[in-house]
Protein backbone atom coordinates (compact mmCIF):
# COMPACT_ATOMS: atom_id res chain seq x y z
CA UNK A 1 0.00 0.00 0.00
CA UNK A 2 1.39 3.41 -0.97
CA UNK A 3 1.78 6.54 1.13
CA UNK A 4 -1.17 8.03 -0.77
CA UNK A 5 -3.33 5.16 0.44
CA UNK A 6 -2.14 5.78 4.00
CA UNK A 7 -3.24 9.41 3.72
CA UNK A 8 -6.60 8.36 2.24
CA UNK A 9 -7.35 5.46 4.60
CA UNK A 10 -5.67 6.58 7.80
CA UNK A 11 -3.74 3.35 8.29
CA UNK A 12 -1.71 0.70 6.50
CA UNK A 13 -0.34 -2.72 7.44
CA UNK A 14 3.35 -3.33 6.73
CA UNK A 15 4.55 -6.93 6.77
CA UNK A 16 7.92 -7.70 8.39
CA UNK A 17 8.60 -4.10 9.38
CA UNK A 18 11.23 -5.42 11.84
CA UNK A 19 12.82 -8.68 12.91
CA UNK A 20 11.13 -9.04 16.32
CA UNK A 21 13.20 -11.90 17.74
CA UNK A 22 15.57 -9.97 20.00
CA UNK A 23 12.91 -7.46 21.04
CA UNK A 24 10.45 -10.16 22.06
CA UNK A 25 13.15 -11.88 24.12
CA UNK A 26 14.04 -8.50 25.67
CA UNK A 27 10.43 -7.80 26.62
CA UNK A 28 10.09 -11.19 28.28
CA UNK A 29 13.33 -10.61 30.18
CA UNK A 30 12.17 -7.21 31.43
CA UNK A 31 9.07 -8.83 32.86
CA UNK A 32 11.07 -11.69 34.36
CA UNK A 33 13.15 -9.07 36.21
CA UNK A 34 9.99 -7.42 37.54
CA UNK A 35 10.54 -4.17 35.65
CA UNK A 36 7.90 -1.97 34.07
CA UNK A 37 4.48 -0.94 35.37
CA UNK A 38 1.61 -3.30 36.17
CA UNK A 39 -1.87 -2.03 35.24
CA UNK A 40 -0.89 1.36 33.80
CA UNK A 41 -4.33 2.93 34.08
CA UNK A 42 -5.42 2.06 30.57
CA UNK A 43 -5.06 -1.72 30.49
CA UNK A 44 -5.29 -4.18 33.34
CA UNK A 45 -3.60 -7.56 33.02
CA UNK A 46 -0.59 -6.06 31.29
CA UNK A 47 2.90 -4.85 32.16
CA UNK A 48 3.93 -1.60 30.45
CA UNK A 49 7.35 -0.17 29.61
CA UNK A 50 8.11 3.42 28.56
CA UNK A 51 11.75 3.84 29.55
CA UNK A 52 14.22 1.39 28.01
CA UNK A 53 17.33 2.18 25.96
CA UNK A 54 17.02 -0.78 23.61
CA UNK A 55 13.36 -0.21 22.81
CA UNK A 56 13.80 3.56 22.52
CA UNK A 57 16.39 2.95 19.80
CA UNK A 58 13.69 1.57 17.53
CA UNK A 59 12.20 5.07 17.21
CA UNK A 60 15.10 6.42 15.16
CA UNK A 61 15.85 3.10 13.48
CA UNK A 62 12.36 2.90 12.02
CA UNK A 63 11.90 6.58 11.23
CA UNK A 64 13.02 6.25 7.55
CA UNK A 65 10.62 3.32 7.12
CA UNK A 66 7.80 5.33 8.65
CA UNK A 67 8.56 8.25 6.34
CA UNK A 68 8.56 5.94 3.33
CA UNK A 69 5.13 4.50 4.10
CA UNK A 70 3.46 7.75 5.18
CA UNK A 71 5.04 10.15 2.68
CA UNK A 72 5.84 12.53 5.58
CA UNK A 73 9.01 13.86 7.17
CA UNK A 74 8.75 12.86 10.81
CA UNK A 75 10.13 13.65 14.23
CA UNK A 76 10.19 10.83 16.79
CA UNK A 77 8.33 11.44 20.05
CA UNK A 78 8.25 8.40 22.34
CA UNK A 79 7.76 4.65 22.53
CA UNK A 80 5.47 2.59 24.73
CA UNK A 81 5.27 -1.20 24.99
CA UNK A 82 3.28 -3.85 26.83
CA UNK A 83 3.31 -7.51 27.68
CA UNK A 84 -0.38 -8.39 27.61
CA UNK A 85 -1.88 -11.26 29.55
CA UNK A 86 -4.97 -13.26 28.70
CA UNK A 87 -8.09 -11.32 29.69
CA UNK A 88 -6.63 -7.88 28.88
CA UNK A 89 -8.88 -5.33 27.17
CA UNK A 90 -7.84 -2.15 25.31
CA UNK A 91 -10.83 0.21 25.24
CA UNK A 92 -11.69 2.13 22.09
CA UNK A 93 -9.77 5.38 22.02
CA UNK A 94 -7.86 7.97 20.05
CA UNK A 95 -4.38 9.15 21.01
CA UNK A 96 -2.96 12.51 22.02
CA UNK A 97 -1.01 14.96 19.85
CA UNK A 98 2.43 13.34 20.31
CA UNK A 99 0.96 10.21 18.67
CA UNK A 100 -0.01 11.97 15.44
CA UNK A 101 1.60 9.16 13.39
CA UNK A 102 2.05 5.82 15.13
CA UNK A 103 2.93 2.21 14.48
CA UNK A 104 1.96 -0.78 16.60
CA UNK A 105 4.17 -3.83 16.09
CA UNK A 106 3.58 -7.42 17.13
CA UNK A 107 6.77 -8.60 18.84
CA UNK A 108 5.56 -12.12 19.59
CA UNK A 109 2.92 -14.28 21.25
CA UNK A 110 2.57 -17.62 23.00
CA UNK A 111 -0.57 -19.00 21.35
CA UNK A 112 -2.35 -16.90 18.70
CA UNK A 113 -2.12 -13.27 17.46
CA UNK A 114 -4.56 -10.90 19.16
CA UNK A 115 -6.44 -8.77 16.57
CA UNK A 116 -6.54 -4.97 16.64
CA UNK A 117 -9.73 -3.11 15.77
CA UNK A 118 -9.69 0.16 13.84
CA UNK A 119 -12.40 2.34 12.29
CA UNK A 120 -11.68 3.93 8.92
CA UNK A 121 -12.89 7.25 7.52
CA UNK A 122 -16.03 5.57 6.17
CA UNK A 123 -16.94 4.44 9.72
CA UNK A 124 -16.20 0.82 8.82
CA UNK A 125 -14.63 -1.41 11.46
CA UNK A 126 -11.67 -3.61 10.51
CA UNK A 127 -10.05 -6.43 12.41
CA UNK A 128 -6.30 -6.41 11.82
CA UNK A 129 -4.21 -9.48 12.62
CA UNK A 130 -0.47 -8.93 12.81
CA UNK A 131 2.11 -11.69 12.89
CA UNK A 132 5.40 -11.15 14.76
CA UNK A 133 7.35 -8.38 13.03
CA UNK A 134 4.28 -6.93 11.27
CA UNK A 135 3.24 -3.35 11.98
CA UNK A 136 0.10 -1.26 11.52
CA UNK A 137 0.91 2.40 10.85
CA UNK A 138 -2.00 4.68 11.67
CA UNK A 139 -3.05 8.23 12.45
CA UNK A 140 -3.31 7.94 16.20
CA UNK A 141 -5.24 11.15 16.78
CA UNK A 142 -7.82 10.43 14.08
CA UNK A 143 -8.43 6.69 14.01
CA UNK A 144 -10.47 4.99 16.73
CA UNK A 145 -8.68 1.77 17.69
CA UNK A 146 -9.06 -0.92 20.35
CA UNK A 147 -8.65 -4.57 21.25
CA UNK A 148 -11.43 -6.74 22.60
CA UNK A 149 -10.84 -9.09 25.51
CA UNK A 150 -7.72 -11.14 24.95
CA UNK A 151 -8.71 -14.78 24.57
CA UNK A 152 -5.68 -15.47 22.39
CA UNK A 153 -2.98 -15.77 25.04
CA UNK A 154 -0.03 -13.66 26.25
CA UNK A 155 1.65 -11.38 23.71
CA UNK A 156 4.06 -8.45 23.43
CA UNK A 157 3.43 -5.24 21.51
CA UNK A 158 5.38 -2.03 20.99
CA UNK A 159 4.03 1.37 19.92
CA UNK A 160 6.30 3.95 18.28
CA UNK A 161 5.02 7.50 17.98
CA UNK A 162 5.95 10.36 15.63
CA UNK A 163 4.78 13.79 14.48
CA UNK A 164 4.86 15.48 11.09
CA UNK A 165 7.89 17.83 10.92
CA UNK A 166 5.78 20.28 8.92
CA UNK A 167 2.60 19.87 10.92
CA UNK A 168 0.99 21.62 13.91
CA UNK A 169 2.39 19.12 16.44
CA UNK A 170 6.07 19.33 15.48
CA UNK A 171 6.85 20.81 18.92
CA UNK A 172 6.24 17.36 20.42
CA UNK A 173 9.58 16.22 18.97
CA UNK A 174 11.40 14.00 21.49
CA UNK A 175 8.42 14.24 23.82
CA UNK A 176 9.52 14.01 27.45
CA UNK A 177 6.15 13.77 29.18
CA UNK A 178 6.19 10.41 30.94
CA UNK A 179 2.95 10.91 32.86
CA UNK A 180 0.19 8.42 32.17
CA UNK A 181 -2.97 10.50 32.49
CA UNK A 182 -2.52 12.33 29.17
CA UNK A 183 -1.80 9.48 26.84
CA UNK A 184 -5.24 8.30 25.78
CA UNK A 185 -8.44 10.08 24.88
CA UNK A 186 -11.20 7.56 25.58
CA UNK A 187 -14.38 8.09 23.64
CA UNK A 188 -17.54 9.16 25.40
CA UNK A 189 -19.55 7.24 22.86
CA UNK A 190 -19.23 3.48 23.07
CA UNK A 191 -18.25 2.35 19.57
CA UNK A 192 -17.11 -1.12 20.59
CA UNK A 193 -17.67 -3.47 17.67
CA UNK A 194 -17.28 -7.21 17.93
CA UNK A 195 -14.70 -8.78 15.65
CA UNK A 196 -16.53 -12.03 15.11
CA UNK A 197 -16.10 -12.95 11.40
CA UNK A 198 -19.82 -13.17 10.61
CA UNK A 199 -20.64 -9.62 11.64
CA UNK A 200 -21.56 -7.27 8.83
CA UNK A 201 -19.07 -4.50 8.10
CA UNK A 202 -16.08 -6.18 9.69
CA UNK A 203 -13.20 -6.95 7.40
CA UNK A 204 -11.22 -10.04 8.39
Amino acid sequence: MSSNEFIENGYIVVKNIIDPTEYYAHMRQLEKEGLGMVNDGQVEKARAFFEDKKLTGLLEELRPTMEKHTGLKLYKTYFYSRNYKEGAILKNHKDREACEISVTINLGYEQQPWPIGIIDYEERAHSITLEPGDGMIYKGMEMTHWRERNTYGPCSQIFLHYVDQNGPYAHYKDDKNVGLDYRFSFLNKNVRISMKPKLKGVKQ
